[in-house]
């Protein structure tokens, strides 16, 4: 849910799962719990792509801004997200 009003804006609680991108914040959250994924900097780069967005610096999407953030950090440690993902 952090994830959805984060990069989605914060939907009313009742449409917060026909949210298009909520099944893969659920992939992300399995994936921090099962510590295939560093909570603390999913929450840095939400944190950054909140500001970013408030700041004016976000044209277009909140959540490809921070998928783009998380991409890069997976990759300077050898992972995928992809295969991340579907592992999730």
């Amino acid at each position: 849910e952090e994830l959805c009003q984060k990069l989605e804006g914060s939907p009313p609680r009742q449409t917060l799962y026909k949210t298009p991108n909520m099944r893969y914040y659920e992939a992300l959250a399995r994936l921090i719990l099962r510590g295939k994924l560093n909570g603390d900097k999913v929450r840095e780069f939400l944190s950054e792509a909140f500001y970013q967005h408030h700041q004016g610096r976000i044209k277009k999407s909140r959540s490809a801004f921070f998928t783009d953030l998380l991409k890069r950090y997976l990759a300077e440690r050898g992972k995928d997200l992809k295969q991340l993902l579907r592992e999730a």
